[in-house]
Formats: C-alpha cells, structure tokens, sequence
C-alpha cells in the first residue's frame, strides 16, 4: 500500500492461487502507489516467504527513500480473495445488502503487523472494491525531506492449492508489480522462498511454468513423473536453489506482472481433495 500525498499504494505481499474453483486464496503486492510519486524511491526490498505445512509466513522490508520536499503518503498492503474466499464474502456483502447494512472489509490473512523505523504503525482496513474480496492494510507515513524510512510488515496467509487433473498441487506468489509506481526503479529487489513441508524433502529442483499465461503448472500433465522436491516457478529472474530455499535476487527493476514471483510445488496423485 502506498500513499503519497493522499495517494493510495499497495505495499509488498504474497499470494496463494488456486486452480480449483473450491480453492481459497489471499493475495498482496508490493509497496506501491496508484499514481507514481514524483520523489519516494523505494531503494531496496527483502521478501523472505517461508512456506510451512499450512501457513505462508512473510517477513517484508522496505527502504524507501524521499528525494524531495516534506510529504506524506498513505502505503497500503494489498489483501485479495479468489475462489473460495470471494465467493464467501460476496454471500457477506449480499446478506449485510439484504438487511440494509455493509460488509465490513475483506481480511484474508491470519494476521497483518507493521513498523515504520521500529516503530508500531497504526494500521486501518480499508475497502478496495466494495463488492470483491479485495481491501489494503494502510498507514499514513510522512517522510521529512531527503529522509530514509523503513517499513516493515509481516503477515501471516494460508499456502494455497487446489486441484490438477491428476492429483493435488499447493501454490504461492509474491506480487512485485504494484511497486513500480513509486519513483524510477527498485534499487534492489531479494525474494527467498524458504520450503519447510517434510513431504518435499530437503532437495529442490525447478522448471518454469509452462503457458503461464494459459493452464500454467495446473494444466501441466507430467508432474507424476517429477522429483518430490520440484518446484514450478515464473517471475523476473531464474532463482537460485540452496538446500530447501530459492532466492530470486535483482538490481534496478522496474516491475510488470511478469516480474511477479510465483511458484508450484508439492503435487500429490489423487482426487485433488
């Protein structure tokens, strides 16, 4: 989420995806502005996304940068249902609708908290699309002119998944793109992917998402012959792997959709269920 001088962005986040149309998942972005601002630079960001047996636990660091007069701008973390978790709180708002009320705004994740310089920031849920799963975590961040601040924030969101048309996969992302309203470029961009499932076992091996604008890795037919430990991946870079870990690392980048990280992994053969 991103405000600059009452402009709304989207701060840095993960996203679970699903494939199925029972699957739920949550989704955030990068810190970003709805309009680019003219002097906050976001100098550096370090993602570190540790994905347990249930749980995407995402620890975010920002360093902006204000190379400008005095401002203030609203940062908003970005929080999006799809699947299951849209279609209940679309049956929310019909019923708050149907008693003359308004849903309250969509929380997808377990848990939000944020730190500007160390410090507790006060944090407002906001509405993005009122009839949608969608809304932002915001805070209100004034920046003196030419100073440095570092926004922290950690969520906690549920891995997502869904079914395949052999089995079960799990899925998770990371939104890059928003962050490329604010001024120029990121400086430098470090996403770790950390795999804590016993099931994928300590050894990873990756391959790009095939069609990842189509079926992408849910459409892919041969993940029965794969390695445990694969991983299906699509973002601005080609990770690194050590160990159960994959780190994308970058300089200078001004993200698109197709910069967004997202990986695959974990298929089980079955019902999907």
């Amino acid at each position: 989420m991103k405000i600059a001088n009452v402009l709304l962005l989207a701060t840095g986040s993960i996203f679970t995806l699903a494939s199925a149309d029972d699957g739920a998942l949550t989704f955030g972005g990068n810190p970003s502005l709805l309009k680019g601002h003219p002097t906050i630079r976001m100098e550096s960001e370090k993602i570190v996304v540790t994905v347990g047996e249930k749980w995407a636990d995402v620890d975010c660091r920002f360093v902006f940068k204000n190379h400008g007069p005095a401002c203030k701008v609203r940062m908003g973390f970005p929080d999006y249902g799809e699947g299951a978790d849209d279609t209940a709180y679309n049956e929310k708002v019909q019923a708050a609708r149907s008693k003359r009320k308004q849903a309250p705004p969509f929380n997808g994740f377990e848990s939000f908290k944020s730190w500007v310089d160390g410090k507790p920031a006060k944090i407002s849920l906001l509405k993005m699309d009122p009839e949608t799963a969608k809304s932002w975590h915001a805070k209100d961040v004034s920046f003196g002119a030419n100073q440095t601040r570092i926004v922290h924030d950690v969520y906690r969101a549920y891995v997502g998944g869904g079914a395949t048309n052999t089995g079960h996969l799990s899925e998770t992302s990371y939104v890059l793109h928003t962050g490329a309203s604010w001024k120029d470029t990121i400086g430098d961009v470090d996403v770790t992917v950390v795999f804590n499932r016993k099931a994928m076992g300590s050894k990873l091996a990756i391959k790009p998402v095939p069609d990842p604008n189509g079926s992408g890795a849910f459409g892919y037919d041969g993940w029965n012959k794969e390695p445990k430990g694969m991983v299906m991946w699509s973002g601005f870079t080609k990770p690194t792997i050590q160990g159960s870990t994959l780190r994308f690392h970058g300089k200078d980048l001004k993200p698109t959709k197709a910069s967004d990280i997202y990986v695959a992994f974990e298929f089980h053969r079955g019902t999907g269920e």
